[in-house]
């Protein structure tokens, strides 16, 4: 099925996935060939997705998605993909938010675990394939 992850800026991915995992606002939805169609708010959090050549990742702030006709299309404010994201910068960013005082707090946790979770994800996979 083809991916589409758009922001308002670029336009990240368009190509063929075997599957797609996205942070819905509700808990991650999976989606492979042949889905019934649907609209899917987005939460913050991580998206993979399996293509043949292995799995890319995204941090995603939120946005929709749509599945319809074997195209999924990702609408998201921001994302990032995994593999620019540092693990360890990530960390830092993750202590770093914790420590935040006021309204920027829980906002600035919860997108960097997301950059966190897709930064782990590209790191674990460079790995497999390294082997």
């Amino acid at each position: 099925m083809r991916c589409i992850v758009r922001t308002p800026d670029a336009e990240l991915l368009d190509g063929e996935v075997e599957m797609a995992v996205l942070p819905g606002s509700d808990g991650e939805v999976g989606i492979l060939a042949g889905h019934a169609p649907m609209v899917l708010a987005l939460g913050v959090g991580a998206c993979r997705l399996k293509t043949p050549e292995g799995t890319i990742s995204y941090a995603l702030s939120g946005g929709f998605t749509r599945v319809h006709k074997n195209v999924v299309t990702v609408l998201t404010t921001r994302a990032e993909a995994g593999a620019g994201i540092d693990p360890e910068e990530a960390k830092r960013a993750l202590a770093e938010a914790k420590g935040m005082e006021g309204k920027d707090k829980e906002q600035g946790i919860i997108w960097a675990r997301a950059r966190l979770a897709a930064a782990t994800h590209n790191t674990v996979q460079s790995a497999k394939i390294a082997e």
